[in-house]
This record gives structure tokens, sequence and C-alpha cells, in this order.
């Protein structure tokens, strides 16, 4: 019974470590410390590079800083990210979502930071504008320091696209991609 329950809090604490996730204290999680054992930094770099290459419609337009072996720096504009109401067909509203995040890598290791997440906002007079998203504002917050209905979809929703992302990003550096020699 011991090893039941010793296995079973191996295997859970490993799918909660390195994930992100908010608080009204913390806001959004700063960086997941991602492990990859026995890879080295050079190819840790390559991997992620080739990563956002495959992943990205113009990998040349999102990537925003790239200094080799050391970091990648990133942008992600999700057009249908996070919407409002949509099981209500007459008032369905999608918000466009932009995510800046930045890989830094060592042998064995890469840090998934993200820099900054934003919403596309109707404008006063006119026009719209990105606004950062800060996860510690008061106001997303009851007493209880629950999360207001008005946002608890997003707050669900945003930490568990970055945790995608990053196992996604995980999955490629650990094993690529399987090339279909059959054609």
């Amino acid at each position: 019974m011991k090893k039941y329950l010793l296995l079973t809090f191996m295997i859970v604490s490993g799918f909660v470590f390195g994930q992100f996730t908010i608080n009204q204290e913390e806001g959004l999680t700063d960086f997941v410390i991602t492990n990859v054992p026995e890879k080295k930094q050079s190819e840790i770099y390559s991997k992620s590079k080739e990563w956002i290459e495959r992943t990205f419609k113009n990998p040349d337009f999102v990537t925003k800083g790239d200094i080799v072996n050391d970091y990648i720096r990133f942008e992600t504009v999700d057009k249908n990210y996070f919407c409002q109401n949509d099981k209500n067909q007459l008032l369905f509203n999608c918000y466009t979502v932009k995510s800046v995040v930045e890989l830094s890598f060592k042998d064995g290791r890469y840090k998934f930071d993200v820099l900054s997440t934003s919403m596309l906002v109707p404008r006063f007079g006119g026009g719209v504008e990105y606004m950062e998203i800060d996860f510690k504002d008061k106001t997303y917050y009851k007493k209880d320091k629950s999360v207001r209905s008005s946002v608890e979809k997003l707050f669900r929703l945003v930490p568990k696209y970055y945790n995608s992302m990053n196992g996604d990003l995980s999955n490629y550096i650990a094993k690529g991609i399987e090339k279909n020699d059959n054609w």
C-alpha cells in the first residue's frame, strides 16, 4: 500500500511541477524550468529554433530576438483565443491575445519565460489596442481571493495555453519529429 501511495504521489507531483498557474499574490507564474536530460545547450537551442520554424506560419516574423545558444524571444498572436459567451450565438465575442515568450538555454534544461500577455480591446474614441493583462490586479478577484466569474475562463485558459505550448516544445526537443520517407 505504501508503495502504491508513493508511486501515485510521484506521478501527480510530476504533472504539477513546473506548471504555469495564476493567483492574486503572484499573478501568472514568472517562468518554468523544463529538464531535458542528456541534451546539450546547443542541441536544446537548435531544436527550439526548429520547433518555432515548424510551429509558426511566419517564423521570421514571430522571432523578436535570437542569440545563438543563449536565448530566443518570440511573439504569438491567437485571434480566437478567448471567447466570451460562446454558448449564446447572438452575443458571441472572441478576443485576440498576444504573448511574448523568451526561451533561455543551459545544458540539460531550458527556461520558458512568459514576458507579457496582452489582449486586443476597443479603445475609447474608436479603434483597438493591445492592453497588457495584469494577473495581480485586485479587480479580477473577489474579497475571498477567488477569481471573478467575468475573467474565470480567461484565467483558466492562459496557464493551460502556456503549459500546452511548453509541453509541445519539450516533446519536440526530446523526440523530434518523425520523418516520412514513404512518399
